[in-house]
């Protein structure tokens, strides 16, 4: 496919999962959608004393050759060494369809900003790929009881050897929040409500997503999926990154699940704030934004995200 007469493009789909499992299950449908597709899965490895980790990949396709070329360990950048692979494939294959597996310790939308960056004397990624539907597997069980723990931490790869601690919680809500299609797995229960409630907390987490249910899918929600996807246009990887970003927020009530857009034209007086806090986040699942503070007019303060135990 060719954007206003460039040259032809393969297609990059991304996707994550908050379980190995729930990962697989995104990657099937992915794989009805597009049987020719060339699914390479990373899985990274942190060196103990904070270097750059092992960071290994797998190949499926028909491509025997590929194979043989990628499916290997190698220490170094994850950004950097998949954006190798990349090039490769796009090199040795006709207009590909990759479909990129990530682990849980690689951020979705910051590992694309950084594979989206061209380093001096390389070929721009974005000349070999448009961007597909990033793509999130959802486990309802391993979900709910990611977003209520605030207590421990993960570390998640920014680009170099660095690592961020994260919350399970933020973890959690970050790769459902950045998601453009979510897959979600069935969970150990289905008379018990979970999946339906993990439904109508995903849509109101993220609005804009479609979630689907894996073999319920019908054809025209996978057609989706081997599309480039519209919304990478108006903003791309770096620009998702923004954190003053126009709310979303869904209508309604979904079993038990409501969202609250706060707005004030007037700057936040932060001991007040401070001290209505345990009233205002009662029951509080999520939360994001920006804050004007009346003690420093001139600057943005983010907004903590947090995830409290709902009562």
């Amino acid at each position: 496919m060719s954007i206003g007469g460039g040259p032809a493009r393969g297609l990059l789909t991304v996707v994550c999962g908050n379980t190995p499992q729930a990962r697989g299950r995104a990657v099937d449908v992915l794989r009805r959608a597009a049987p020719g597709a060339v699914v390479l899965s990373v899985s990274v490895d942190g060196a103990p004393d904070g270097r750059y980790p092992s960071v290994q990949r797998t190949v499926s396709c028909h491509y025997q050759q590929l194979r043989g070329d990628l499916c290997r360990a190698t220490t170094g950048d994850p950004a950097v060494i998949i954006r190798q692979d990349l090039e490769t494939i796009a090199r040795r294959t006709e207009h590909p369809h990759v479909v990129l597996a990530l682990p849980g310790e690689l951020d979705g939308t910051l590992f694309l900003a950084a594979l989206w960056q061209t380093p001096l004397g390389r070929t721009p990624t974005a000349h070999h790929y448009e961007l597909g539907t990033l793509t999130v597997g959802v486990d309802p069980d391993r979900f709910l009881s990611d977003l209520r723990c605030a207590h421990r931490t993960v570390r998640s790869y920014s680009p170099g050897a660095h690592t961020v601690p994260l919350t399970l919680a933020e973890a959690a809500a970050r790769q459902v929040e950045a998601a453009g299609t979510m897959v979600l797995s069935p969970g150990r229960d289905l008379a018990d409500g979970t999946r339906e409630g993990t439904r109508a907390l995903l849509g109101h987490l993220n609005p804009s997503a479609e979630v689907l249910s894996g073999s319920e899918s019908g054809e025209d929600a996978l057609g989706t999926l081997v599309k480039p996807d519209p919304r990478w246009a108006a903003a791309g990887p770096v620009e998702r990154l923004d954190p003053v970003i126009a709310p979303v927020r869904r209508q309604g009530v979904d079993h038990g699940v409501m969202s609250v857009l706060w707005r004030s034209r007037r700057p936040v007086h932060p001991e007040r704030l401070a001290a209505s806090l345990p009233r205002i986040t009662s029951g509080v699942v999520r939360s994001r934004g920006h804050l004007w503070l009346a003690t420093r007019p001139q600057l943005m303060a983010a907004v903590p995200s947090w995830s409290r135990r709902r009562r």
